[in-house]
């Protein structure tokens, strides 16, 4: 199962568009842009 805590922005970039993201930590995701830029983010930090 992988269920993250997503904020409203980051579930419609995963749900309606081509980013992806994989969870390295418990609230740390590496998005992956269409292009292939990757973006790290950490939720309990609010980096976006």
């Amino acid at each position: 199962m992988n269920l993250a805590p997503l904020c409203r922005g980051h579930h419609r970039l995963k749900t309606h568009t081509t980013w992806t993201y994989h969870r390295i930590g418990p609230t740390t995701f590496v998005w992956t842009s269409p292009h292939g830029h990757t973006y790290l983010v950490d939720t309990d930090r609010h980096t976006h």
